[in-house]
């Protein structure tokens, strides 16, 4: 759960294995949908950074275990006198709806319904504020954020906003109640104590260090990184830059999270980078960014949930433009 939009372990991982493996079609198309749906995510918050003047507590990325079924809710806004439980869908192109069916027109296939996605999310909701003694009503919203987005034959239903009503649909949050107390803030708390950090849906596929190309990628293409000078790193194929410390830190923190059990040490670093950036420089940055653990040869160290968040926000994927360029230039690499 965060105060902005995340991008998913399995969209991370999926995302780095792209870049250094041959995915299946499935898992192609796993990564297309998980990228698109943050990059939905990523719109809704922006207009709500940009036009939301009203004050309330805005959640992101929030999963829940309701009994035996995990909730997961793209946005939960607390305000006042009521909860706003957001789900936002990035559908590009023309739909349309036939008995409580939805279907894509091209290519034509059925979809899931989202208002059935919404309306079972609202009743787990139900049931966790009824578990934990929280009293704030829950308004539903469908949003349909991308501007091409056509609806057939749409029902008649006041949780569905689509992208020519944002603007009203914000205004109206604007209108809406915003005292936040220490009951708001308690609330909060509840759902940052009983967030699950992991889904238990996510599927990968197989994959070991062998067979992973090595190297540092570039974060623009995706291509090698090679090194310009002592200080940066540079890619001959877009020709752009990085701090070689930099361009390491987020080759350790991508060692990290496709091989959580693997130890960070100098070696493993040095060979994940492809032998690009001698062992006394990631020695240096491993003792200066990260925490040790043990001593001698058999050193390594840990990287806390601060540093994680650190990348993060050098890799500035919670910028909608950033994202976008990235991952078009990701999702093309062969």
């Amino acid at each position: 759960m965060n105060q902005f939009p995340l991008p998913s372990s399995e969209l991370q991982v999926l995302t780095f294995l792209h870049a250094r493996m041959r995915l299946s079609p499935t898992d192609r198309n796993r990564l297309h949908n998980l990228s698109r749906g943050f990059e939905g995510e990523l719109k809704f918050y922006q207009l709500l950074k940009k036009h939301q003047t009203s004050k309330s507590i805005n959640l992101f990325d929030l999963r829940l275990k309701v009994k035996q079924n995990e909730l997961q809710i793209d946005s939960l806004l607390i305000f006042q006198e009521r909860v706003f439980l957001i789900e936002v869908k990035n559908f590009e192109g023309h739909y349309y709806v036939n008995q409580d069916k939805w279907y894509s027109i091209e290519p034509k296939s059925e979809i899931q319904n989202p208002l059935s996605q919404l309306k079972r999310s609202e009743l787990l909701l139900v049931k966790f504020f009824q578990q934990n003694n929280i009293h704030l009503p829950i308004t539903p919203c469908l949003i349909f954020i991308h501007p091409e987005f056509i609806l057939y034959q749409a029902p008649y239903d006041t949780s569905i906003i689509f992208p020519g009503q944002l603007r009203r649909f914000i205004q109206s949050l604007n209108n809406t109640p915003d005292s936040i107390t220490r009951e708001h803030r308690e609330i909060q708390q509840v759902l940052s104590q009983q967030h699950i950090q992991q889904s238990s849906h996510v599927e990968l596929p197989e994959y070991n260090f062998r067979k992973l190309k090595k190297g540092i990628l570039c974060n623009h293409c995706g291509k090698l990184l090679t090194e310009a000078n002592r200080v940066m790193m540079e890619c001959k194929y877009c020709g752009n830059e990085e701090r070689k410390e930099d361009a390491v830190i987020r080759s350790i923190y991508e060692f990290t999270l496709l091989f959580p059990d693997e130890k960070i040490s100098v070696k493993n670093i040095h060979d994940w980078c492809g032998g690009s950036v001698p062992n006394k420089t990631i020695r240096r940055i491993l003792a200066n960014e990260l925490e040790k653990d043990g001593g001698g040869r058999s050193t390594s160290y840990i990287l806390s949930e601060e540093m994680k968040y650190s990348f993060l926000n050098k890799m500035n994927w919670f910028s909608e433009d950033n994202f976008q360029s990235f991952n078009k230039c990701l999702l093309t690499f062969k």
